[in-house]
C-alpha cells in the first residue's frame, strides 16, 4: 500500500575517521529488519519538487540553478541494478540564469539503466544509447537507504563501521566500496534506521540529495516535496 512521505536520505560519499568498534553486519541486518529490506526485491517512488543543475550556478556564490519537477516516479530492481526514472521538469517561477536554464516549456525525460547498459528515449520515444552513464545510475541505486543495505549486505561488499555524535545521538557510519573506487557511507541512528527512510511515519521536511564521486564530488541532486508522493516496496 502507498505511504505518503517526506524523504531526507543522508548518504554520501564521504571518509570517516576512527571511532568505536562494532560489527558491521550486525548493524547493517538490524536496519535491514527494521525497513524490511531483506525480502525486498524493487521499489518505486514518486513525488514532485525541484532540480538542480550540477555545477551550473551563475557566480560561485550562487546555488545551483533550479527547475520545477511538475512530475517524478522511478523504479528501481535490486536484483538486477536496473532503474527506471520519469520525470517532466519546467522553469517555473526560478530565475534563469546559469547553465542547463532556462527551461522552455516542459521537458519530459525518460532515463534506464540495466547492468552495464543505459539509455534514454528521445523526443519520439525512441531508445538513445547513454554507455558512459551506466555506472552513476547503478551508483545512484545504492544512495537510495534500501539500495545502500543492499550494496553494502552484498558479497564482497567488506563493510566498515565507526560510530559518532550526529543528530542528536550516537550514530553508526556503515562504509563501503561500490565498484571499486566510490566509497559510500550511510548512516544508522539508534532506531536502527536511516534517516528519512519509510517506517510508516513522515520524518522532517524536505529533500532527497543524491551524492557520489570518487573524491566526495556531487554528481546529482534531486528535491522531492514534502507530503507531495508516495513510495511502494514491491516483495
Amino acid at each position: 500500500m502507498a505511504k505518503r512521505f517526506w524523504l531526507s536520505l543522508s548518504l554520501a560519499a564521504l571518509v570517516a575517521g576512527p571511532g568505536a568498534a562494532q560489527d558491521p553486519r550486525s548493524v547493517l541486518q538490524a536496519a535491514a529488519n527494521a525497513m524490511g529490506v531483506a525480502n525486498m526485491k524493487s521499489i518505486q517512488y514518486s513525488g514532485t519538487g525541484w532540480q538542480g543543475m550540477v555545477g551550473q550556478n551563475y557566480a560561485p556564490a550562487d546555488d545551483w540553478p533550479r527547475v520545477d519537477l511538475t512530475s517524478y516516479t522511478r523504479t528501481i530492481d535490486f536484483d538486477t541494478m536496473s532503474s527506471r526514472e520519469e520525470f517532466v521538469r519546467v522553469q517555473g517561477s526560478n530565475p534563469g540564469r546559469g547553465g542547463g536554464v532556462p527551461v522552455v516549456g516542459e521537458q519530459r525525460v525518460t532515463n534506464f539503466v540495466s547492468g552495464n547498459y543505459a539509455w534514454t528515449l528521445n523526443a519520439q520515444g525512441q531508445p538513445v544509447p547513454q554507455p558512459a552513464d551506466a555506472e552513476l545510475r547503478r551508483l545512484d541505486i545504492f544512495l537510495t537507504p534500501w539500495g545502500f543495505l543492499k550494496g553494502a549486505m552484498a558479497p564482497g561488499a567488506n563493510p566498515t563501521v565507526i560510530t559518532r555524535n550526529e543528530y542528536g545521538g550516537r550514530v553508526s557510519v556503515v562504509s563501503f566500496i561500490a565498484f571499486g573506487k566510490y566509497r559510500v557511507n550511510g548512516t544508522i541512528i539508534s532506531e536502527n534506521l536511516l534517516p528519512g527512510s519509510l517506517t510508516g511515519a513522515t520524518v522532517a521536511p524536505a529533500a532527497r540529495p543524491v551524492f557520489a564521486a570518487p573524491a566526495g564530488g556531487v554528481v546529482g541532486r534531486l528535491h522531492l516535496r514534502d507530503g507531495a508522493g508516495e513510495i511502494r516496496p514491491r516483495r
